[in-house]
């Protein structure tokens, strides 16, 4: 509604793509929205990863302690990238499924270095290295790099750290002011189409 994001989800269980002509208007909830029509763009799979910073030490700092959570993703994208689905007709890799990008849209193109530009449509806490392991672990400040991006005003819609984390900021538990010790982020895929076997 208005210009806000609205957001419709379905489970896999016997799924089936909508129909190519608009839904009549329902009153009926679960039914699915009017601009659900056709064949999706594409497909949005995400691997959950959720962690707690234990023991908390006081003597350390946050920058430090969000270190080894946020640390474990490049080797979550590593596993993902080379992952490989046998079919009859061949193996088939990540590339091969994923949503190919091939340029940023000009109103992005100062969110370079950030978003991928060519290949597989990945995205996680690690493109604000450049999914550098080497970048992350020399970088003195993480937290000022994650919230460097972050708008100074209210913010109605999605930030570049929600982008990146898969989930709303403030549920990533990457802050100066978290009190209950999590880091939550996402690996987001963005698939070419929907396979049930790829769940």
């Amino acid at each position: 509604p208005g210009t806000g994001p609205e957001e419709y989800s379905t489970t896999l269980r016997d799924y089936s793509l909508p129909s190519s002509e608009p839904s009549p208007q329902h009153a009926d909830q679960n039914e699915r929205p009017e601009w659900y029509v056709g064949q999706p763009v594409a497909y949005i799979q995400q691997v959950f990863v959720k962690s707690i910073v234990f023991p908390w030490d006081k003597t350390l700092f946050a920058v430090d302690v969000f270190r080894s959570p946020l640390s474990r993703v490049f080797q979550l994208v590593e596993e993902v990238r080379n992952h490989v689905v046998k079919e009859s007709s061949g193996a088939k890799n990540l590339e091969d499924m994923c949503l190919q990008v091939t340029d940023l849209l000009p109103g992005l193109k100062k969110l370079r270095g950030l978003l991928p530009e060519h290949g597989c449509l990945l995205l996680s806490p690690g493109n604000f290295w450049q999914n550098d392991p080497e970048r992350f672990n020399s970088d003195p400040d993480i937290i000022k790099t994650i919230h460097q991006y972050e708008p100074k005003t209210l913010q109605t819609s999605a930030t570049v750290k929600d982008l990146l984390f898969g989930i709303p900021g403030k549920y990533s538990g990457v802050s100066l002011n978290n009190r209950k010790h999590l880091v939550s982020y996402t690996i987001t895929l963005v698939l070419q189409r929907y396979d049930s076997r790829e769940d």
